[in-house]
């Protein structure tokens, strides 16, 4: 490191009714993202790294764009995981920020003992992302995905609770399922 860095930990008690931990993911349920793949991570790259960026071809206005995306009022993901729990009956939440999606993907499904079928297609991806990516050979689905969530919930509240997320002004898209672990 050649910046200065901070760690915080923060400790609470939960009762464990309200509990909802990445290794509840069941089969059979919807799997829910909330925000877009690798959007801070571009978000960091476009901050620090911008003039190499536009050496590498990514246009000046989607470096200032998505200089944007590193903003600390995107990231934080309470308020999309409250109206998980407002909404439905979650059974597993992840944020997809160190590792991004591919590896929250990994962790829910190791801590759960299923697979995840995923529509890629449905995987949010910022066209500022997206060039950045292209432009430096770097996956969205690896770069950090603060801001973002990803929920498990039982296929009958899916849709409840994507409209509730509309409802709030949340970018939500079911991605896809959790399988048994050879279906994923």
């Amino acid at each position: 490191m050649n910046e200065p860095f901070a760690v915080g930990t923060m400790l609470g008690e939960i009762t464990t009714f309200r509990l909802t931990a990445t290794r509840n993911a069941r089969t059979g349920n919807a799997v829910i993202m909330v925000g877009a793949c690798g959007q801070h991570g571009s978000g960091l790259l476009a901050t620090r790294h911008g003039a190499e960026l536009r050496q590498r071809g990514v246009p000046a206005d989607v470096v200032e764009r998505a200089a944007r995306f590193a903003e600390a009022p995107q990231l934080s993901v309470v308020a999309a995981a409250r109206i998980a729990m407002n909404a439905s009956h979650p059974h597993a939440m992840h944020d997809p920020t160190e590792g991004g999606l591919a590896v929250c993907l990994h962790e829910m499904a190791a801590a759960a003992g299923v697979g995840v079928e995923i529509d890629e297609e449905q995987v949010l991806v910022r066209p500022e992302t997206r060039e950045i990516c292209l432009r430096t050979g770097l996956d969205a689905w690896g770069l950090e995905s603060s801001g973002a969530l990803v929920v498990a919930v039982d296929e009958v509240d899916a849709e409840q609770l994507l409209a509730a997320y509309g409802r709030e002004g949340f970018e939500a898209r079911r991605i896809g399922s959790v399988r048994a672990p050879e279906g994923g």
